[in-house]
């Protein structure tokens, strides 16, 4: 075969290629202007002495300047204070860990059911935190919270109901 067939051959499978993922992406714009309108609501929504034990996890390492953004955002969510459980998951190897620790402090002196759990070897990294904080976790849901995301005070309110339908396994929710 000469080599002039070879390189159209391979062009024509990558125009192909091309044609393919384009496709793929006009099928997807396609779908969310069909279905942009369209709410979903929870199957049932709990009573307030119904709603289920939640764990959040908020997985830190060195993150100084947002710590004390996050955690005031996290203290003032508007869940029952005795079914809400805060882990603070910090691998900080910097002034990040003192500061994260007197601030749980402060915290808990409000009657806030929150954990400062510092793990000495990073084994996994973030994801090696959010297993570990599970093992201590007495939650019947788990909401993880980035460093850099500030959740509103109805967050969980507003996600906790989705997993009164049983097929639900996991919500994700907007910034």
């Amino acid at each position: 075969m000469p080599l002039s067939d070879i390189v159209i051959n391979a062009y024509d499978l990558l125009l192909c290629t091309i044609a393919l993922y384009s496709f793929h992406r006009l099928l997807i714009i396609w779908r969310f202007y069909c279905h942009r309108h369209r709410s979903i609501q929870p199957a049932y929504y709990y009573a307030d002495t119904d709603l289920p034990n939640v764990t959040v996890q908020l997985p830190i390492c060195n993150v100084l300047y947002v710590v004390a953004r996050l955690l005031k955002a996290v203290s003032q969510l508007n869940y029952p204070l005795d079914k809400l459980e805060i882990q603070v998951l910090d691998d900080s190897t910097d002034e990040t860990r003192d500061l994260c620790r007197r601030q749980v402090q402060q915290l808990k002196q409000q009657n806030l059911n929150i954990h400062h759990i510092h793990r000495q070897q990073r084994q996994g990294f973030k994801a090696g935190a959010l297993d570990y904080g599970l093992t201590l976790a007495n939650g019947e849901l788990v909401a993880i919270f980035d460093a850099d995301f500030v959740p509103m005070p109805d967050t969980l309110l507003k996600m906790v109901h989705h997993f009164s339908d049983p097929r639900v396994c996991m919500v994700q929710a907007r910034c």
